[in-house]
């Protein structure tokens, strides 16, 4: 990462996963999957599980942005790639995400209150986070949650081949998706 950060302001690495218990799987899965195995170069987007990022560019940005609950580092890196930052990926700077959510009401809570905060900051800056128009409305995503859920957890595993030795975890994954679209529709009502 510190070998990352020498051409890069921001950089994310691999991020790796428990097999057991099976939720811990299923929430790298749903999460992380983007991070999971790449090759190495840009990428749109970091994870803040394995992220870096050059405390002098973090500065000229502002800072983190207080009084946001979650996804502090999304709004963080949206506004850097509105700056005209590129973000870049390292293969070999890896962790071992091991969170503490075993139950599957954590694993779908977590996507349905992330997504609250995470839409608003999409329905800010469509174009960069490539938000299509239909998920800006809070009816379209209750009444597509399912197909969008589908479709979602279909891409996942079709993007990415390290992610389809993971295929055990898609009903569970589809459950997330469906609960992202709906805590999505909720953040949309609240702003």
């Amino acid at each position: 990462m510190s070998a990352g950060l020498q051409g890069h302001d921001f950089v994310a690495g691999r991020i790796d996963t428990p097999r057991r218990p099976y939720m811990k799987l299923v929430h790298n899965v749903t999460e992380f999957h983007d991070f999971m195995h790449c090759t190495s170069g840009p990428i749109d987007f970091v994870a803040g599980a394995n992220m870096g990022f050059r405390k002098e560019r973090v500065v000229a940005l502002g800072g983190f942005t207080s009084g946001i609950t979650n996804a502090e580092d999304t709004e963080l890196l949206i506004r850097f790639r509105a700056s005209g930052g590129v973000c870049h990926y390292l293969s070999d700077a890896i962790v071992l995400h091991d969170h503490s959510r075993v139950r599957l009401t954590e694993i779908i809570s977590y996507p349905y209150e992330h997504a609250q905060t995470t839409i608003r900051l999409r329905a800010e800056n469509p174009k960069l986070t490539g938000t299509p128009s239909f998920m800006l409305s809070p009816w379209a995503l209750r009444a597509l949650s399912v197909p969008v859920a589908a479709w979602s957890t279909f891409r996942m595993f079709a993007r990415r081949d390290g992610v389809l030795r993971h295929v055990e975890t898609t009903p569970v994954i589809f459950m997330t998706k469906v609960a992202w679209c709906l805590g999505a529709a909720r953040g949309l009502e609240r702003a």
